[in-house]
């Protein structure tokens, strides 16, 4: 089994949506298009992360039971980077655009998130507070 395989360099595959930690994967497994048996378990003791018959359109991710990936080409990091997926392996892309709302601390690398966000109850809060003492923030 891979899981038994310790490869030299393993990526710690987060999950997009909820950013939870899901998987492990080895550049030298993975390639386009996504499936199950790419991916490691993250300690012996846990379940697989995807069952080994699913294609990228069936996987879910094990917290919050959304696909973890909006793309089938990539796969996110812990630290927000996006290792591309290519029929030569992986191949290091673009960092993930951030979102951040400076008053809240809110973070977010989906846009319609963020801009939810700023039309919700905590943030309205938020920028009400501030108002009161005086600071001025868009």
């Amino acid at each position: 089994m891979r899981d038994e395989l310790q490869p030299q360099s393993e990526i710690k595959v987060r999950c997009e949506i909820c950013k939870a930690h899901i998987a492990m994967c080895s550049p030298e497994y993975m390639s386009a298009p996504m499936a199950g048996p790419m991916f490691r378990r993250i300690k012996p003791q846990y379940p697989h992360p995807f069952d080994r018959r699913h294609t990228w359109e069936w996987m879910t991710c094990p917290r919050c039971r959304k696909r973890p990936f909006l793309h089938q080409d990539r796969v996110m990091d812990m630290d927000g980077k996006f290792h591309l997926l290519g029929e030569e392996g992986i191949k290091n892309g673009p960092e993930a655009k951030v979102y951040r709302c400076e008053p809240c601390n809110f973070e977010s690398i989906h846009a319609p998130s963020f801009y939810r966000h700023r039309k919700g109850k905590t943030h309205l809060e938020r920028m009400a507070a501030l108002e009161t003492q005086g600071i001025s923030n868009g």
